[in-house]
């Protein structure tokens, strides 16, 4: 999110060249296609999300139970947003000091319960999840009897993830209800870093063979240029030479008719372009074996050396970022395309020297 809104804001101010745009949105769809091909972002790394998956696991639609969180930290904060994305609606916070209750439930649009009834407000809830610093049970055995006949069998599941554990373990030996420790908790996000790493490794052979394709995209930006520079020259060359071969032999072509000063014409022009294509064939095939090769740095002596230079030239589109323009996988990336264009700083192609 933040490389995003850094190159939105850099997009905006101009200051994003040709190849820096097609970097970013090469990285969007690299993004994506991890995000697709792989799990790396679908196994559960938090404690407070483990908890949302546990609740998810024992309830069939969990956005049908309402949920009490005991506590207000950062951990309860993060449980209540995973609730919150999973449909619940009927939210609770209950804490110590009233007004951190009351700034966590505004935010998500949750309830608040005054400390002094939770116990009681288990009778209106199936989810209670606990994450406070208190250092005594919050929840005893008791509290839960109490609410048994009101609750008229509905099963009730509570988490503690506070360290130490803030519910009576006694709870778990009543029928119906169904306690959950840190502990517990641990062990699933423990399978899941191991199942991550797994997919991590799928996740950087994708990144590896994407690099591979953009690094050949800039060679190709490179050598491009090049070599129909040296195709305009051959051709400006050849064009020159064939007009000079042919003011030489005007004595001649003047006793010709306009049908035989065409043939001898498209035979000069034809010879001119053969010879030219010829003497290019290996030098353009070395430039492209250059450009395999990653030795692009060479291209500018090699110009040089030919006497060519490039202009302002079209970036190659690449396929394989079918979401272009503007494309973002999350829609938070801008949806302007720079021209995609590159500058050589080959010098301009000398006139001819004759």
């Amino acid at each position: 999110g933040q490389v995003k809104e850094a190159y939105r804001i850099a997009n905006e101010a101009g200051t994003v060249g040709p190849l820096l745009h097609r970097l970013f949105h090469k990285s969007f769809a690299v993004a994506k296609r991890v995000r697709t091909e792989t799990g790396v972002g679908a196994a559960t790394l938090s404690v407070a999300q483990a908890a949302v998956d546990m609740a998810d696991v024992v309830f069939d639609d969990l956005s049908s139970h309402p949920v009490l969180l005991l506590g207000a930290g950062e951990m309860s904060e993060l449980a209540l947003r995973g609730f919150k994305a999973r449909g619940v609606q009927d939210l609770w916070v209950a804490n110590r000091t009233i007004s951190r209750a009351t700034e966590v439930a505004t935010g998500l649009s949750a309830g608040v319960v005054p400390w002094d009834q939770r116990a009681r407000f288990l009778a209106q809830v199936d989810v209670v999840l606990c994450s406070t610093g208190a250092r005594s049970s919050v929840l005893t055995r008791d509290d839960v009897l109490a609410v048994r006949k009101a609750r008229k069998g509905r099963p009730l599941l509570l988490i503690d993830i506070s360290v130490p554990r803030n519910l009576d373990p006694g709870i778990n030996d009543l029928s119906g209800v169904y306690m959950f420790d840190i502990d517990d908790l641990g062990q699933v996000v423990q399978v899941n870093q191991e199942a991550r790493q797994r997919e991590a490794a799928r996740a950087e052979q994708i990144v590896e063979q994407e690099v591979s394709r953009f690094e050949r995209m800039l060679s190709d930006v490179h050598l491009a240029p090049l070599l129909r520079a040296l195709h305009r020259r051959m051709a400006s060359d050849s064009a020159q030479e064939v007009e000079r071969s042919l003011r030489v032999l005007t004595p001649i072509l003047s006793k010709l008719d306009e049908a035989e000063r065409s043939l001898v014409s498209n035979a000069l022009t034809r010879m001119s372009t053969a010879l030219g294509k010829r003497f290019l064939h290996h030098p353009m095939q070395r430039l492209k074996d250059l450009g395999n090769e990653g030795e692009g740095g060479q291209l500018a002596e090699i110009a040089e050396l030919f006497g060519v230079g490039t202009v302002l030239v079209s970036v190659p589109d690449d396929n394989t970022e079918a979401h272009e323009p503007g494309y973002d996988p999350d829609g938070e990336a801008p949806a302007s395309r720079d021209s995609m264009t590159v500058s050589s700083a080959i010098p301009a192609a000398s006139g001819d020297e004759n």
